[in-house]
């Protein structure tokens, strides 16, 4: 990546702007792809990415798939979970 991503996601300030064509492409793409449930009815949970810093010298990243109630935050539901129940209604747990 390097430049403004590289910055968003390794500084306090995780803000993204666009300072090169790379960028505004990278924005633009995430906008795209963001933009159909943006306009859709308020859910009592969103999509939530959580990337995770390597363990001491290996350098890989992690990068996990949840569900995080709108009301509270730190309420998250891992993909797995999420995928096991096969359409049967989840219980958000309390915080």
């Amino acid at each position: 990546m390097g430049g403004a991503p590289d910055r968003a996601l390794t500084s306090r300030d995780n803000a993204l702007f666009a300072g090169t064509s790379a960028d505004s492409a990278l924005a633009a793409g995430m906008s795209a792809w963001t933009s159909p449930l943006l306009g859709a009815v308020s859910l009592p949970v969103r999509t939530c990415f959580v990337l995770g810093e390597p363990p001491e010298n290996s350098g890989v990243w992690s990068l996990e798939y949840k569900l995080q109630a709108t009301e509270d935050p730190s309420v998250l539901i891992g993909a797995a979970q999420v995928f096991a129940s096969r359409g049967k209604a989840l219980v958000l747990p309390r915080a």
